[in-house]
């Protein structure tokens, strides 16, 4: 029986079977016709998420509402169409919901959470008002500012839906690890265009002169944090790809093994390097703890001996060493100059868990703490600066859904991270489980101070390769 989802059986005389490609058939039968068909609708699906994932990050990283609702009718474009595919070929779904039936609930969960935010409870029940919240709670929703919230809410639906094509192109496990390696090399691109805006466009943003991080690398983002994400994920990828390149079974001999590792490791050059350049502490914490989440098990599955470990970890130190002395004087600057301690996020932070213990259980909002939190913002708080995000994903979860259901998209995360790990155990497609167990590591970090994960673009990297990653524990035999 074969293993490749996108392959068909015919019946040998022998008793075996010879998985044959469905597009390499000229003739046949129904059944082969619709093999093909849904196989070039599924690489066709596969190309179009992958574009829109990776494209979404030039117009400013679709941080602003007018992108993030393009990006979004994007891909309900690409799920219409897909469907009506399927309709036409005669094919089925590859991935249904039931093995991630937890995670389904959760998100289930999250947005009717968000949708019951925009529905008018206070006229139904007059005295759920000053049960909530007192005066403040006098309008006719839970969200304190509902055109907001709506807009989280598409978003989400958009982030679902992108998550569960991606599953259904990825059921195919070869076809996953292309598309892992084809993220990776835009985000390489992104790095290279980054780089060379900073220091042979004259630091411009898009061809336009920037107004803010001057002197800092932004690439197609506003904010260098948010890049820097963009490219600590791309770090975690290159590993993932490096490591399953060494233990993957080649027959091309050491040579092109060899160069195929020289090119991933000048990738992951690239995006260091640029990655230094944008100047954030946070994300080049972030990527050192992908780079760690893959390389310790990639390592480990190498089964090297106590000297081959010594010399890896020397070697990868020193590389470190002088890709920072040479290319990090920018992050040094700023981790001498001023520590994360010293950051007015600080203050800033204890001002969003005051304003969260106000409202603990309903919070205030999805998307509403722009609107928010400025009422609550302590008056000495980085003198004229205007903090229109928490700089924490997880308190801004908590602030706008309250502590129980901001909690979940973490939970869910955590129950996926639990299935990459056993994917990495019994070595089931190491690659993809592994880039995305990375992928997961930079964000956790990154969250804790930052928002990039607010920013639409990285929204949807991370949920095109954590679907890549948790697409299914094994690929069907026969789904076409």
């Amino acid at each position: 029986m074969s293993d490749d989802p996108d392959s068909l059986e015919v019946p040998q005389l022998d008793g075996l079977a010879r998985p044959v490609r469905s597009p390499l058939m000229l003739t046949g039968g129904a059944s082969d016709r619709r093999g093909s068909g849904a196989q070039a609708l599924n690489e066709i699906a596969a190309v179009l998420l992958a574009l829109v994932t990776l494209v979404s990050a030039v117009p400013l990283g679709s941080g602003r509402p007018l992108w993030v609702m393009g990006f979004a009718t994007l891909i309900s474009a690409v799920g219409t169409l897909y469907g009506v595919g399927l309709l036409m070929v005669g094919g089925k779904l590859r991935r249904a919901v039931a093995p991630l039936l937890p995670e389904a609930l959760i998100w289930c969960v999250f947005t009717a959470a968000l949708g019951a935010q925009l529905m008018p409870l206070v006229p139904l029940w007059p005295g759920l008002a000053a049960t909530l919240g007192g005066e403040a709670l006098l309008q006719s929703q839970l969200s304190l500012d509902p055109g907001e919230t709506g807009q989280m809410l598409i978003a989400m639906l958009a982030i679902a839906l992108l998550f569960y094509l991606t599953a259904q192109v990825a059921a195919n496990r070869a076809r996953a690890r292309l598309l892992m390696r084809l993220i990776f090399a835009g985000l390489v691109a992104y790095a290279a265009y980054g780089l060379l805006a900073l220091t042979q466009f004259g630091d411009t943003l898009l061809g336009f002169k920037k107004t803010t991080y001057l002197g800092f690398a932004t690439g197609t983002f506003v904010n260098r944090n948010s890049f820097a994400t963009f490219l600590a994920m791309g770090l975690a990828l290159g590993a993932a790809i490096g490591v399953d390149t060494l233990l993957r079974p080649t027959r091309d001999g050491w040579v092109g093994r060899a160069l195929r590792v020289g090119i991933v490791v000048a990738c992951e050059a690239l995006l260091l390097i640029t990655l230094l350049a944008t100047g954030s502490r946070m994300g080049a914490t972030a990527a050192v703890t992908g780079l760690i989440v893959v390389l310790v098990p990639g390592i480990a599955a190498l089964r090297p001996r106590l000297g081959q470990i010594a010399l890896i970890l020397v070697g990868l130190v020193l590389a470190a060493l002088l890709v920072l002395a040479l290319f990090g004087e920018s992050l040094l600057s700023r981790a001498i100059v001023q520590s994360l301690t010293e950051d007015a996020r600080v203050e800033l932070h204890r001002g969003v868990w005051a304003a969260i213990w106000q409202r603990p259980w309903f919070g205030y909002g999805g998307g509403s703490f722009a609107s928010v939190f400025p009422a609550f913002s302590p008056a000495d708080l980085a003198g004229d600066l205007i903090f229109d995000r928490s700089h924490s994903t997880y308190l801004a979860l908590w602030f706008e859904m309250g502590l129980v259901v901001g909690s979940l998209p973490m939970l869910m995360v955590l129950i996926m991270a639990g299935r990459l790990v056993r994917r990495v155990l019994d070595g089931s497609e190491r690659m993809t489980a592994l880039g995305a167990l990375g992928v997961i590591g930079v964000v956790a970090v990154h969250s804790l101070m930052d928002f990039s994960l607010e920013i639409y673009a990285n929204a949807l990297l991370f949920t095109f390769i954590l679907a890549l990653g948790v697409a299914g524990t094994r690929a069907t035999k026969r789904s076409a």
